[in-house]
């Protein structure tokens, strides 16, 4: 008997997650040629005198490339200004899930610091967004303050000990501060670790699915990388409630290959950083 109800429970388990897998619903496969314009919104910022040499969107073999090579200002000053490249989903509201894959392409990532700058550079390449307001911003207003964002991607430090070749993952929670969330309050910050309980790291040229889920009865977000790493995180413990919707349009929701690049007074040792990223599969809920 005990056998048969563990049997019936692990079954139940197993039905409830497929179920909630089952819910995605995809929003772009990039069959192309060219990117979707009723589906995405592209944005591109950089820092003063960061130079932009190569860079863009396109469908690639069936694939999203987002494609990004900048150049660090030539400042002698202890700070990084960032370049970002961003392509938003339009037309979605009230997204609680967010799904892709995410491939750096071979020979496809560049990241170098400065010897004069202890700040060190920094790629980012992720998806998330904004997914409920703690009340004090004002919905749909294309102000982010008070959003709440989650996020979840790759990450690798220009001074990084971890192999060449390959790069961290994380997952994130912020509390926006301000209109565009430059400035936040970090509520959550971990990185994945692997079955020894190592830092999970993805090698470079290979693909891997990523995801994001918020549950708004309990109030906890719940990031995945592949089919076992699942970490979850409560909102609950630091006393944020979701009071409305997100003061982002359209919840924020985007892909995002960022680098943030430290100054460097000298040409010859100029920062870069390097991306050619594949995004496929891009779901939401």
């Amino acid at each position: 008997m005990k056998s048969f109800l563990v049997s019936i429970v692990l079954a139940l388990s197993i039905f409830i997650a497929c179920s909630a897998q089952a819910q995605l619903v995809v929003y772009d496969d990039f069959t192309g040629p060219f990117v979707d314009t009723e589906r995405w919104r592209p944005n591109t910022t950089w820092g003063d005198n960061v130079a932009i040499y190569e860079g863009g969107f396109r469908i690639l073999k069936g694939k999203l490339s987002i494609f990004n090579r900048a150049y660090g200002a030539q400042l002698a000053t202890d700070l990084t200004q960032h370049n970002k490249r961003q392509l938003f989903l339009r037309n979605v509201s009230d997204v609680t899930s967010i799904e892709a894959s995410i491939q750096i392409v071979k020979a496809g990532h560049e990241i170098t610091g400065c010897s004069e700058n202890p700040e060190h550079s920094e790629t980012r390449v992720w998806i998330g967004g904004s997914f409920f307001n703690d009340g004090t911003g004002t919905s749909g207003s294309g102000d982010y303050t008070g959003d709440i964002l989650a996020a979840t991607g790759l990450y690798r430090i220009s001074d990084s000990a971890d192999p060449a070749g390959y790069l961290g993952v994380r997952a994130r929670v912020l509390q926006c501060t301000n209109a565009d969330c430059s400035t936040y309050n970090k509520l959550f910050e971990t990185l994945y670790n692997d079955r020894n309980g190592k830092p999970l790291l993805l090698k470079v040229g290979k693909k891997e699915k990523f995801r994001i889920t918020y549950d708004q009865a309990s109030n906890t977000f719940t990031f995945q990388v592949g089919k076992k790493n699942i970490v979850t995180y409560d909102c609950n413990d630091d006393g944020v409630s979701n009071v409305k919707a997100s003061g982002a349009v359209n919840g924020g929701m985007r892909l995002e290959v960022v680098h943030y690049l430290a100054n460097c007074p000298s040409p010859a040792a100029r920062t870069v950083g390097w991306a050619d990223v594949l995004f496929d599969y891009v779901s939401v809920d």
